[in-house]
């Protein structure tokens, strides 16, 4: 990922910090906010929604009527899922190649 202002950050670099971001963790289970599905079984979630016992963001606190609709708890999580609902992910298998099959003459 791009960390020097001296150059922008490349499609290479945004592929890298999405992979990164959403490569930790997926939905165990259905995960529901009211009666949207919100991510299905083995969809990953992004790490910012996690947190180290799995459970997800279902709501964030969002300032309306605040002065300039922001105040300190803006974006701060205010409801969560269960623990366990989210789990981590496993690495993404290395591809090999096929192997080519043997003709007969």
């Amino acid at each position: 990922m791009a960390t020097s202002s001296d150059r922008p950050m490349t499609a290479e670099d945004l592929r890298a910090q999405i992979e990164h971001d959403y490569g930790q963790w997926e939905a165990g289970q259905q995960i529901l906010v009211g009666n949207a599905l919100a991510y299905d079984v083995g969809h990953p979630i992004p790490a910012s929604n996690v947190d180290d016992e799995g459970r997800v963001v279902l709501d964030r606190h969002y300032c309306a009527g605040h002065e300039n609709n922001r105040c300190s708890d803006f974006n701060k999580p205010v409801r969560w899922s269960d623990p366990g609902v989210a789990v981590r992910a496993e690495p993404p298998a290395e591809a090999k190649p096929a192997k080519a099959k043997a003709t007969g003459a």
